[in-house]
């Protein structure tokens, strides 16, 4: 199954007034560092995922292709801060790409922000970067499968993740 972004999005809280909605234009997924990996997929909502550092059920970065997301309460620094953390752990040398989901508004993060964040992350030094993904506390939100295989595109003019085992 092949997956691209959609066209437009939201962020706000759909179940309580489907009537009156605001629906924002979107420009795409960007590549921030360009690429294409293949691997197991793991993740999910950073803040959380960052718990299960140091437990029996932190999964293993190894190999895989890595997306992660949060929601309003995560700053950039906060997210900074978390994604250094994750990216050194035991098997994160071996990650082969990252996706990162969209950011609501109210996190303030911006695309040359986002960019700067991932520039200063040696261990994703050549390795395909996605981020503003159809992932996350915004909708549309694609449910991915954890722990299947995903091929991931971050060049421009050929944006995409497809699903190749789920």
């Amino acid at each position: 199954m092949r997956l691209e972004p959609a066209g437009t999005w939201t962020d706000d809280l759909w179940f309580l007034d489907q009537d009156n909605r605001e629906v924002l234009g979107t420009d795409g997924w960007w590549p921030l560092q360009h690429g294409h990996a293949t691997g197991g997929l793991v993740g999910g909502n950073l803040s959380t995922l960052s718990l299960l550092r140091g437990t029996p059920y932190m999964p293993s970065l190894a190999d895989a292709v890595l997306v992660v997301e949060d929601d309003d309460e995560s700053h950039p620094a906060n997210f900074a801060r978390n994604l250094t953390a994750l990216l050194q752990l035991p098997g994160a040398a071996a990650i082969r790409g990252l996706v990162v989901g969209r950011f609501q508004r109210a996190t303030n993060m911006t695309r040359p922000l986002l960019e700067q964040i991932i520039a200063r992350q040696p261990r994703l030094a050549g390795l395909p970067v996605l981020a503003n993904v159809d992932t996350g506390h915004t909708s549309p939100m694609a449910t991915l499968p954890i722990g299947g295989q995903v091929t991931m595109s971050a060049v421009p003019g050929d944006v995409h993740l497809t699903l190749t085992q789920h």
